[in-house]
């Protein structure tokens, strides 16, 4: 399911993978330079944005003309992603996460976590016999 107002953009060698019973909600902008992979069972709330590249800066020059850093970004399966979340690169989000809404995250989080701040922390494991990723 993809929602009104989802912007997709992948650069000349870039690659956007979305996997089965995936759901993207209103507002959200997917950005790839490099590689973007969404797993299967996914549900990315609205207005999230997965960039794999940010702006560069020099603060003697600014931001304007100074290129980008990119690294991909993989969201394994079964993940559940907050309103309003920017997902960065080089971000690996563990299968069974949830992330809470508008958080911020760069660097990889395990599987089975709630992850919840700005800048994202793991708050708490979710693993158990009622709830596993497995």
């Amino acid at each position: 399911m993809v929602g009104h107002d989802v912007y997709f953009q992948a650069g000349r060698n870039a690659t956007i993978l979305v996997g089965d019973d995936v759901s993207i909600n209103t507002g959200c902008h997917i950005i790839a330079s490099e590689r973007i992979s969404i797993g299967h069972n996914v549900a990315i709330g609205e207005y999230v944005s997965i960039r794999d590249q940010e702006h560069k800066h020099d603060p003697a020059t600014g931001v304007r003309g100074q290129g980008f850093d990119h690294a991909p970004v993989d969201i394994e399966s079964n993940c559940w992603i907050g309103r309003g979340v920017y997902i960065g690169p080089g971000t690996k989000i563990g299968k069974g996460t949830i992330v809470a809404a508008n958080s911020v995250l760069r660097g990889e989080y395990p599987p089975s976590s709630l992850v919840a701040g700005t800048p994202a922390v793991v708050k708490k494991s979710l693993r158990s016999r009622e709830f596993s990723a497995e």
